[in-house]
């Protein structure tokens, strides 16, 4: 019934999932993708590979363009 409501719900959570990324850059520095998603997703990860990825690597994708993260050869620092 409350669409707003949902919506932020959602958007809190997904911030939520980047700052955990960003913290997981920070404590394991030079991870790759497959890594990242393996840890924050292993049951998903084998049922939804592409879908999981994707997620993964939109919210690295976030912390790329607010200048916290950065890709060297195909693995994920923490700035």
């Amino acid at each position: 019934d409350n669409v707003a409501e949902v919506v932020d719900a959602n958007l809190a959570q997904a911030e939520q999932r980047t700052t955990r990324l960003r913290e997981m850059l920070r404590e394991s520095p030079g991870s790759t993708v497959y890594g990242l998603a393996d840890v924050l997703y292993p049951r998903a990860l084998r049922r939804r590979f592409w879908q999981i990825i994707a997620t993964v690597q939109g919210h690295l994708d976030v912390l790329e363009e607010a200048d916290e993260a950065e890709i060297h050869d195909g693995r994920w620092f923490a700035k």
